[in-house]
């Protein structure tokens, strides 16, 4: 189905889905004209074309010939929103995207900077800028290289783009044009906003009970028990989100009852080239244990009483409540449903900000004033999200390893996030563990392992 409303957008999003033989089927020999079942494609809404050198350049970076639907899903998707984007500034300049020049591309850079986001409301991110650009780059290099265009990139001095980055132009190593088109990154730990700990306590009472505290059916704990392991792993929430109950019933084979402190390795989705592993405290996985074999269990049981046997429940641990609608019960739990629960814990708590944010109208296109600048409101919104969570369990678990007698905790810790090496964590979080020693106590010990009340 498409994504997007045929009269209000000039570039629309299909999802290719697998279908059988037939006898109308034109049948092909060659692969290049096969795109995988739940591969976006984009097409031009008024005369119903195919974006086809966008969509063949997706389909050979962004899915790169890997089968698992899974691990290429999230990256193909932001390649394609990245081409629509841009071939929907290319439209209202009455431009195709194989007619757009070098010029095209500065100009739509200089628009990024200064638009502002239908979902916040804010300008955009550096790194969705950069991440937009650079796509964009990359897709006229592969067109280039394929013979498909013309160069419309200017070449590396000496040269093409460095090997490997043909497809990707990274800002630090590209051709001075092509960073000259890209925002300078953040740098690492301007961005790092720690959660009190007395806060922590008070959002977690609120998501729900300990998950050892729970009767049967009684509330849910899901929601505080992901909050937890993030504060008790450093994991993201993509990593949270995708650990399996299988490697969860594995690891219980492996659990040391003569060491309580050995970790566990988990497999799990990772974020780009990380280790796809967390290393994960016993006590948690004692915890999810809990979960799987009471609450998660009660789900699966209502899934066979309202569909029967023959609906498929999801294999990843963490599961839609029992509340969850009839399409969605037995589904795996998302990432956007726990970062808003956590932020929802933390507005109900009063734990806020305010953020100045631009007027949108109902489809989130941001309103001017007969001046024709745009209006602003103050917003009320959290003082922190979900990630920093993974902020504030380096900073707690420094400070308790070093009164534990570490001297160098950096190592342990960077292996936990799975950092290249320790420099990018002391980069990040240096000068956060100076700043927030005297602040810590030691409950941190109870809020890391066990986030007792």
């Amino acid at each position: 189905m498409p994504e997007g409303d045929f009269l209000d957008q000039p570039i629309i999003r299909i999802r290719a889905a697998h279908i059988p033989d037939h006898r109308g089927r034109i049948a092909t020999e060659a692969d290049i004209s096969r795109f995988p079942p739940g591969f976006i494609l984009l097409f031009e809404a008024k005369t119903g074309r195919p974006l086809t050198l966008y969509n063949e350049f997706t389909r050979d970076v962004a899915v790169g010939g890997r089968t698992d639907f899974e691990k290429w899903k999230n990256t193909q998707k932001a390649y394609s929103d990245d081409g629509a984007n841009f071939a929907t500034f290319l439209h209202f300049r009455g431009k195709s995207l194989e007619a757009a020049t070098f010029q095209d591309i500065k100009a739509y850079s200089a628009l990024l900077s200064q638009s502002i986001s239908s979902q916040t409301g804010q300008k955009f991110e550096v790194q969705t800028r950069s991440r937009r650009i650079t796509t964009i780059v990359a897709f006229y290099e592969h067109a280039h290289e394929k013979g498909s265009l013309r160069r419309i990139i200017p070449p590396r001095t000496g040269g093409g783009l460095p090997a490997g980055l043909r497809y990707k132009a990274e800002r630090p190593r590209a051709a001075k044009s092509v960073r000259d088109l890209t925002p300078e990154k953040v740098r690492p730990g301007e961005k790092i906003n720690l959660i009190p700990i007395p806060v922590l306590r008070k959002a977690l009472k609120h998501l729900g009970p300990q998950i050892h505290e729970r009767c049967s059916e009684g509330l849910p704990t899901r929601d505080r028990l992901v909050c937890e392991s993030a504060m008790a792993t450093g994991g993201r929430l993509i990593s949270l989100m995708s650990v399996k109950v299988i490697d969860v019933l594995n690891a219980e084979r492996r659990m040391n009852p003569t060491d309580p402190n050995e970790l566990l390795v988990i497999p799990v989705k990772t974020k780009g080239h990380a280790p796809p592993t967390i290393l994960v405290p016993q006590a948690l996985l004692t915890k999810w244990l809990i979960y799987y074999r009471g609450e998660r269990a009660e789900i699966c049981r209502t899934v066979v009483e309202r569909f029967g046997r023959n609906r498929i429940i999801s294999d990843n641990l963490f599961l839609n409540d029992i509340n969850a609608n009839g399409r969605d019960l037995g589904n795996a739990a998302t990432e956007d449903t726990i970062s808003r629960a956590f932020s929802g814990a933390l507005m109900a708590i009063g734990h806020t900000t305010l953020e100045k944010r631009a007027v949108r109208d109902s489809d989130g296109v941001p309103i001017r004033g007969q001046n024709g600048e745009l209006m602003w409101a103050w917003v009320e919104v959290p003082a922190n999200t979900f990630h920093d969570l993974r902020h504030t369990f380096v900073v707690t678990t420094y400070h308790i390893m070093k009164r534990l007698g570490d001297r160098n905790p950096w190592k342990t810790i960077s292996l936990a996030l799975g950092h290249k090496s320790q420099a990018t964590t002391i980069d990040i979080y240096g000068k956060h563990v100076t700043i927030d020693e005297s602040s810590l106590s030691d409950a941190v010990d109870e809020v890391l392992y066990n986030l007792d009340d």
